[in-house]
């Protein structure tokens, strides 16, 4: 997302609570979600990413993209305030289990579904290292929110962006149901986004029964 108004550039990765802060920007400066375009949140065709299709939206590019496929240049993307919010590797999981996928069972989907989804897909289901940090490891925004902590770190977006709208919950997973993992589930899990544990400081640690989460 990028919003030219608030000098802001918001790396926007899948299931980390990104809709609720773009309904936040667009309500700021009076605009409505099917005005979106604004914030360069619209659907987009021809772009290719890594070689294969890009992202349907332009709401999910990768903090390098922006730059690297000519959408800004380098310069302003340096100008711009840019942050962005990481979850928990196994809630984020859970979540994208839910919301798309919770007409099949968890197991199945975390050890034969995801990882094809992870090759086909990686602007939905890849690391969010990978969105966030350029080809030689450095982060490339300068805020990387906790969504587990999000409540204290708007105030943080809001006075760097200039953004007095408060922040809403949106876009939360539809299923109640309560994702459940075993040992070798966590395994595949902590070995695809290694570097996200590691990197945003989270836990590896095999999830027991932490209720529902969006």
């Amino acid at each position: 997302m990028l919003s030219l108004w608030h000098k802001t550039l918001f790396v926007h990765i899948p299931k980390c609570g990104g809709q609720s802060i773009e309904n936040a920007f667009l309500n700021d400066i009076g605009l409505k979600f099917g005005e979106h375009r604004h914030l360069m949140l619209c659907l987009q065709k021809g772009k290719l990413f890594h070689g294969k299709p890009g992202p349907p939206k332009l709401a999910h590019l990768r903090a390098r993209d922006y730059f690297e496929m000519d959408y800004i240049s380098r310069e302003l993307f340096d100008r711009l305030y840019r942050f962005s919010v990481v979850r928990n590797p196994f809630s984020r999981i859970s979540s994208h289990w839910r919301y798309l996928f919770s007409d099949i069972d968890f197991r199945e989907f975390v050890l034969e579904r995801l990882p094809d989804l992870q090759q086909r897909q990686t602007w939905f289901y890849g690391t969010q290292y990978d969105f966030l940090h350029d080809e030689i490891g450095e982060l490339l925004v300068e805020d990387a929110l906790k969504l587990e902590d999000i409540d204290r770190g708007w105030p943080v977006v809001q006075n760097k962006a200039n953004i007095a709208h408060p922040l809403q919950h949106k876009n939360k997973s539809r299923s109640s149901t309560t994702a459940r993992w075993t040992e070798d589930m966590a395994d595949a899990v902590r070995a695809y986004y290694a570097k996200d544990f590691e990197a945003f400081g989270y836990e590896t640690a095999t999830p027991r029964d932490r209720g529902r989460a969006a």
